[in-house]
């Protein structure tokens, strides 16, 4: 379950959790998590799309930025 947002996008859905700093990235055609990644150590505060749509970049609550690849997930 899910604590946090869900962002809904041409290229499907972006779950963050809150509390543990941890991204979901949700296949909405089929409902499923495609896969979850924990790079931030803390809470995460904000989540954005590249204009492009092709990149991901997550905060957390002590300034540290990750850039994600919105297709693959990777930082």
């Amino acid at each position: 379950m899910l604590s946090g947002i869900f962002i809904l996008t041409v290229h499907g859905g972006l779950g963050v959790d809150y509390t543990d700093g941890t991204l979901f990235f949700w296949n909405t055609t089929t409902s499923l998590v495609e896969k979850s990644v924990k790079e931030h150590m803390n809470a995460i505060c904000g989540v954005s799309w590249s204009p492009n749509g092709s990149q991901i970049f997550s905060a957390d609550k002590d300034r540290v930025v990750c850039m994600w690849g919105s297709s693959s997930g990777s930082t």
